[in-house]
């Protein structure tokens, strides 16, 4: 919202959950939407970068999976946050097609709660989003068990899809002077302090 009103763009933002985004974008229902990123294949126009995801594969220490790469997640129950196996790239969708433990869901609250109570193997989720979530009070799961990190995936970079070109414009505009000024910087470091 800061980068829109520094481009002097008045939003309405309404949540939805990520697989609708675009489909609600493509059919006109919204004129606009974040997280989207080329991989969409959206009409319109995309701003510059906003965020940048780092995907990763969640474990849990003690279970001692052997995972290296992405095709290892064949092996096992995988959760995944809605529509990875697009952004991901095809080595996911290869999981994904190959595997019938493979789950995506909306809710990423889910995910928190299947890996620690032992409902599944494996989950992939954005790393501060997941972090975020393990300090929730809203999770009702033991979080205090050691996790293991798998960095699998390239980072995503996400940007503001727009119908409009004068709207890409005036948000990277607003981005570019809170960038300058130090409040995107502030934000961001709001997040990583909630998720650390």
């Amino acid at each position: 919202m800061a980068a829109a009103e520094a481009g002097g763009l008045q939003l309405r933002p309404e949540i939805a959950p990520f697989g609708r985004l675009p489909e609600d974008f493509r059919r006109g229902s919204s004129q606009g939407f974040v997280p989207a990123n080329v991989e969409m294949a959206l009409p319109g126009c995309l701003t510059e970068t906003l965020l940048v995801y780092r995907n990763t594969a969640f474990s849990l220490r003690h279970r001692q999976l052997a995972i290296t790469q992405v095709s290892d997640l064949s092996r096992y129950d995988v959760l995944a946050f809605q529509n990875a196996h697009q952004v991901l790239g095809p080595g996911m969708d290869a999981v994904r097609q190959g595997n019938p433990r493979y789950h995506e869901v909306a809710n990423q609250m889910l995910q928190l709660r299947a890996l620690f109570s032992g409902r599944t193997d494996v989950v992939i989720a954005d790393r501060r989003i997941f972090r975020y979530l393990m300090r929730s009070p809203d999770g009702g799961v033991d979080t205090s068990q050691d996790i293991v990190e798998q960095n699998l995936f390239q980072p995503t970079s996400y940007a503001v899809a727009f119908r409009d070109a004068a709207h890409c414009k005036a948000f990277n505009a607003g981005l570019a002077r809170i960038k300058r000024d130090g409040a995107f910087d502030a934000i961001m470091q709001r997040w990583d302090n909630r998720a650390s």
